[in-house]
């Protein structure tokens, strides 16, 4: 499965985690003639065979690397798009260069009318799969169950509330305020508890790449704070958000006064790393097929 760029908050990326199989994502690549084209449909009917009783729910054609299509690859589609009505599932189209392939694009959107969801980015697309498993299991981002997840319910034991009010600071940032820069000093590690904040790699140009999202439940900058390097990327808030700081002569601190609760916040970061590195070589793995 691949993910989208959001980093969820922990129970959201359980409710995903368990139904990681409903989201299949395929890559397409070249000219899509009669060949190409027909082995597209099979395929799906392959993965729908051996899914071994995991409902599939959403089929995520990226063609980003699609030059371009003959009417045998609209006739495909058809098949699909009947094929996903049959079996209840239904197909996301992204990343198609509009402006280079727009004989194939207006082929598929006018014959295919309201079967095919188009993206003009695979990110996009995932995102609202995401989006819709977890409002089908009870779960609305951005509603009031999920608008805060407090630090100690993250590590899992509400005792050492007090003790972190203690090394870790509380920092107010308003909508459209970094939180970090890229390239500065770091001396801090961030947990979000509230609000919505946006990653992003600033290019030469001064041009900004959007490299993820981030929801409550999850930790900013620890790679910069464990090496001491600069910061790889900036932080921004796209609302009001509040986290949690600590910074190294606190942690310092913590580590001497409080080595149980610097154990959990260490296993703590070591989860978030873990599973940051897991999706980040997911995604690799993606670009190179």
């Amino acid at each position: 499965m691949k993910h989208s760029g959001y980093e969820r908050d922990p129970r959201a990326k359980e409710i995903l985690r368990q139904r990681k199989s409903q989201i299949v994502y395929i890559k397409l690549h070249g000219y899509l003639f009669f060949g190409s084209a027909n082995a597209i449909v099979e395929h799906l009917r392959e993965l729908i065979a051996t899914s071994q009783g995991e409902e599939i729910k959403y089929v995520v054609y990226d063609m980003t690397r699609v030059v371009g299509g003959d009417t045998s690859c609209v006739m495909s589609f058809e098949r699909i798009s009947e094929y996903a009505r049959d079996r209840q599932f239904q197909v996301l189209i992204t990343g198609l260069d509009i402006a280079k392939n727009h004989s194939l694009y207006t082929k598929l959107s006018s014959t295919i009318q309201n079967s095919l969801r188009f993206y003009p980015q695979t990110d996009q697309a995932i995102n609202s799969c995401e989006l819709a498993i977890l409002r089908e299991h009870g779960y609305e981002p951005g509603s009031a169950d999920s608008q805060t997840v407090c630090l100690e319910d993250y590590i899992g034991d509400k005792s050492f509330a007090k003790d972190i009010d203690t090394y870790f600071d509380y920092v107010d940032v308003e909508e459209n305020e970094y939180l970090i820069h890229q390239r500065d000093a770091s001396h801090d590690v961030f947990y979000l508890e509230s609000g919505l904040l946006a990653v992003y790699v600033e290019q030469s140009d001064q041009s900004k790449y959007l490299i993820s999202v981030i929801e409550p439940g999850n930790f900013i900058g620890e790679i910069a704070y464990y090496l001491h390097s600069q910061r790889s990327a900036s932080v921004e808030a796209l609302k009001k958000s509040r986290v949690r700081k600590i910074d190294f002569i606190n942690a310092k601190k913590l580590r001497h006064e409080n080595p149980e609760l610097a154990y959990a916040i260490d296993q703590a970061l070591i989860t978030s790393l873990s599973y940051k590195l897991l999706n980040t070589t997911q995604k690799l793995d993606v670009v190179s097929k």
